[in-house]
């Protein structure tokens, strides 16, 4: 017949293995739950990122049928919202000069960081379908 203090031995080992795998369960599950809060997050500045490069199209379109801006014969023409994306910051990227600079805080790339938009309008040089301008339209976002 079993003493007391083994059966009480069995069950503190019994305990101590059970807190064990909870934490460690636990842990698991928030390192599960961490990894896919990153992967959303990304998506969602990805998404954004996206609407903000259709923005800068539909600007494009309608300053182009106004013509407000013009496309060039022989150089790209650089127009930006918020800022260029190549601004020099990034090296071996030449820095570009937007010939016009719209601010637009509405168009957001993470909850409070406005996306920059560079619409590039390709030269005569290099016609789209049936002769329309090339649009070259490039976005930052910040993956964290």
């Amino acid at each position: 017949m079993p003493s007391r203090s083994n059966k009480r031995g069995v069950i503190i080992l019994f305990v101590v293995v059970t807190i064990v795998l909870v934490v460690v369960l636990t842990a698991v599950m928030l390192n599960i739950i961490k990894s896919q809060s990153r992967i959303v997050h990304h998506q969602v500045n990805r998404i954004r990122a996206y609407y903000a490069d259709k923005a800068g199209m539909v600007l494009a379109f309608e300053n182009l049928r106004k013509g407000i801006w013009i496309q060039d014969n022989t150089a790209i023409n650089y127009y930006c919202i918020n800022g260029a994306v190549d601004d020099g910051s990034v090296t071996g990227v030449p820095p570009i000069t937007c010939l016009q600079t719209y601010i637009d805080a509405d168009i957001l790339c993470d909850a409070i960081t406005p996306c920059k938009v560079q619409i590039g309008i390709l030269p005569k040089s290099t016609p789209g379908i049936n002769g329309t301008a090339k649009l070259r339209i490039k976005t930052d976002y910040k993956m964290q």
